[in-house]
């Protein structure tokens, strides 16, 4: 972690990154591309089917 990341986490203005678990394997990962996107795929198994985390 970065000394800018670490100053933003202690006076609360960190980025949060969304969570989600993948629907197919069950792989808790994070991303913060749009859910919808291309790009948006579990990095165990690849699949686009997932669910966001509260």
């Amino acid at each position: 972690m970065s000394v800018l990341e670490t100053v933003k986490e202690k006076v609360g203005l960190a980025d949060e990154t969304p969570q989600y678990e993948c629907n197919d394997c069950g792989h808790e990962f994070e991303s913060s591309a749009d859910p919808d996107s291309y790009w948006m795929k579990c990095p165990e198994c690849e699949s686009q089917d997932h669910t966001r985390l509260e």
